[in-house]
C-alpha cells in the first residue's frame, strides 16, 4: 500500500483561536470584537434576538398562524367518484382520492351527465354552494 492509493479524507478543523498572531484569529480580541457583552466569556445570544429592536416574531405574532378555515382546501371533483359507481359519499372515499386533510367537494363542468338524485353526501365533508344546491335540486341527501 502506498500513499497515492490511500483514500483522501478532508478533515476541517474548527479554528482555533487565542493561538497566535500566525493563526489568523489570535493576539488581543481573538475575534470577538472590542467591548461589549459579546466579547465576555459565557455570552450566548438568545434566539431572535435582533440588539434589542423588537424581534420580527413580536412585531408579526400571527404569521403562520392561519385558523382552521383559512387553510389551502385540497378541490376534489365529485364526478371522479361518480365515474367509479360512488354515490354514498364519505371521507373514506375522498381519501383514496386525495391524501390532504383540507378537502371540498367541487361539481363538475357539466352537470347535465350525471345523475344527483343517488348521492348521499355524509356530514362533515365540506362541498361548494353551487353543488349542494345541483344534489338538493335533484333529490340527492347532503349529511
Amino acid at each position: 500500500m502506498f500513499t497515492n492509493n490511500l483514500i483522501k479524507i478532508v478533515d476541517k478543523r474548527k479554528k482555533r483561536v487565542g493561538r497566535g498572531p500566525g493563526s489568523g484569529k489570535g493576539m488581543h480580541t481573538v475575534g470577538r470584537g472590542q467591548k461589549g457583552q459579546a466579547s465576555r466569556s459565557g455570552y450566548k445570544k438568545r434566539l431572535g434576538f435582533e440588539g434589542g429592536q423588537t424581534p420580527v416574531h413580536r412585531l408579526f405574532p400571527r404569521i403562520n398562524r392561519l385558523k382552521p378555515s383559512r387553510a389551502k382546501m385540497t378541490a376534489v371533483p365529485i364526478d371522479l367518484l361518480l365515474e367509479k359507481g360512488v354515490y354514498d359519499i364519505s371521507s373514506e372515499s375522498i381519501r383514496a382520492i386525495s391524501k390532504d386533510r383540507h378537502v371540498i367537494l367541487v361539481g363538475p363542468n357539466d352537470a347535465s351527465k350525471y345523475d344527483f338524485s343517488k348521492v348521499q353526501v355524509e356530514s362533515g365533508i365540506k362541498i361548494t354552494r353551487s353543488l349542494q344546491r345541483k344534489i338538493h335540486e335533484s333529490g340527492g341527501k347532503i349529511g
